[in-house]
């Protein structure tokens, strides 16, 4: 089932919190799909995202790690694709994905930056 965000009321609220409490809010870290459930943000919730993060100058950390890993005939969007259409800081956004997960490939990570743009290293994770 895909997750759907009309708007960002609840996650405005809880930015407006923590800057009333003095916290910094330096990001947003988000797993897309999910983990144990599988469940998908839609592309209208992603754009909706990166508005957010765009407008409060904070980061937004995508954990991609089981993008191929749905058993159901939903359509995964990766935030890449949602940026291609927006005017978006994509300095702002951070892409994580594995080939353990989906490639069989334990202990071996690889790290997007830049929204898939540039690829900054591979490395065994010990």
């Amino acid at each position: 089932m895909a997750n759907r965000c009309s708007n960002n009321t609840t996650l405005e609220e809880a930015y407006n919190k923590a800057i009333v409490a003095n916290i910094r809010v330096k990001g947003l870290i988000i797993t897309n799909p999910s983990n144990p459930l599988g469940t998908i943000l839609d592309k209208d919730t992603l754009k909706s995202l990166v508005n957010f993060i765009n407008e409060s100058n904070i980061h937004l950390v995508c954990d991609e790690i089981y993008a191929t890993t749905i058993f159901r005939p939903l359509h995964f969007t990766s935030i890449s694709e949602v940026i291609q259409d927006m005017d978006s800081n994509n300095d702002l956004i951070h892409i994580i994905y594995s080939l353990s997960k989906d490639k069989g490939f334990p202990s071996f990570r690889v790290g997007i930056v830049n929204c898939a743009r540039k690829m900054l290293s591979f490395g065994l994770v010990l």
